[in-house]
């Protein structure tokens, strides 16, 4: 509890609540104040946001936050902003150590609400540790915790299971005593996704025929497929999920591409957006320039390409093939001029850049190039 702040941002299904959960488990009986407010869609008047937040205060303790639970149901009506200089004294006040979690706080979208959550952390007292769980990135500014060190970012890569976990997971809490080669398996498939893990390991299959299973698992089982959509329908408007569905085609993308294949107006807002709610996105370069779908995601969203049309889909790769050779990014290039079915296209593109890339490879391999020649 050394941060002020401490944000829990991942998409779905990478364990925030019951690591937080945990968390605050750990604090239980220390002398310490454990609040807990679960967020949805319906808190999104400040008044019932700030009403809830105190609540979940008070049941800490016995009379605890007495003042402040007046002030947000008076008669009288007082301000917002007076309610929270009650709250910040009497949570100053307290003798103990406070941990408030907001879980889901992607929920919120009332920009008031931010706006209050700024200044409370903003004019927090020493003893209120502040923990939020969210889906996609808040809009609140926290550059200046940041400098001052009391701000803690845990994302994906912190979250992910790491191939030990996994195999602990599968072992010990799951019992199901895999042969390190399919644990393994599911590891790369579900790029250490924990949902995705836990779905793949419920499964009577992943014991009976589990190479089979995983190959059918990361194509796309009912489950994962509910979920997801789930998580699509949730967090986007239907012409994002239709740029999501016709980038899929991509192994990776950038601003351009997000323009010219997913038909967005302005790539570079799309992918912030993407970025922001953390949607099963990963950055492959330390200037943020190209990035790719998790594998399962990927997948998830090919399977959707087949409600446009074989037509459509063409017409995308031909796109793709355009952009790529305008790029001079031929290997790319070769993919997708096979996929249209130019298989003489792709070779000519091939023995383009031959010499090219032999001189960057002195030991003579063409690497994926030359994968591509064979199949064409």
């Amino acid at each position: 509890m050394k941060h002020a702040l401490t944000l829990v941002q991942a998409p779905a299904g990478y364990g925030k609540t019951t690591i937080v959960g945990q968390w605050a488990d750990m604090y239980r009986g220390e002398d310490k104040l454990i609040a807990w407010l679960s967020l949805s869609e319906e808190d999104n008047s400040e008044k019932r946001f700030l009403s809830y937040l105190i609540a979940s205060l008070s049941i800490t303790k016995s009379n605890f936050c007495n003042e402040s639970i007046l002030a947000i149901n008076s008669e009288l009506s007082s301000s917002i902003e007076v309610v929270e200089s009650i709250l910040l004294a009497e949570l100053e006040a307290s003798r103990e150590e406070i941990l408030l979690t907001l879980d889901d706080y992607h929920c919120i979208t009332n920009p008031e609400i931010h706006s209050l959550m700024l200044r409370l952390i903003k004019n927090r007292p020493e003893n209120l540790h502040i923990i939020i769980a969210t889906r996609s990135e808040i809009p609140i500014r926290l550059s200046k915790l940041k400098l001052e060190n009391q701000l803690l970012i845990l994302g994906v890569s912190d979250l992910r299971m790491d191939f030990s976990e996994l195999e602990m997971f599968l072992n010990e809490v799951v019992e199901l005593d895999l042969p390190k080669n399919v644990a393994r398996l599911l590891y790369e498939v579900s790029e250490g996704w924990v949902a995705g893990v836990q779905m793949a390991a419920l499964s009577p299959r992943l014991r009976k025929e589990p190479k089979q299973f995983l190959n059918e698992f990361a194509s796309g089982s009912k489950d994962l497929k509910n979920y997801l959509h789930e998580v699509l329908v949730e967090l986007l408007p239907s012409d994002c999920e239709e740029a999501l569905v016709r980038c899929s085609i991509l192994e990776r993308f950038n601003v351009s591409l997000c323009e010219v294949v997913g038909g967005v107006s302005d790539g570079n807002a799309f992918l912030e957006k993407l970025s922001r709610l953390n949607l099963f996105i990963f950055s492959l370069d330390d200037n943020n320039e190209w990035f790719r779908f998790h594998r399962l995601f990927s997948d998830f969203l090919r399977e959707r390409l087949g409600q446009l049309g074989k037509k459509e889909v063409l017409a995308l790769h031909r796109l793709a093939c355009n952009w790529f050779v305008a790029h001079e990014l031929w290997s790319e290039a070769v993919s997708h001029a096979l996929a249209i079915g130019y298989s003489d296209l792709a070779k000519t593109f091939i023995e383009r850049c031959a010499s090219e890339m032999l001189e960057k490879k002195p030991n003579g391999h063409t690497g994926q190039l030359g994968e591509a020649n064979t199949r064409a």
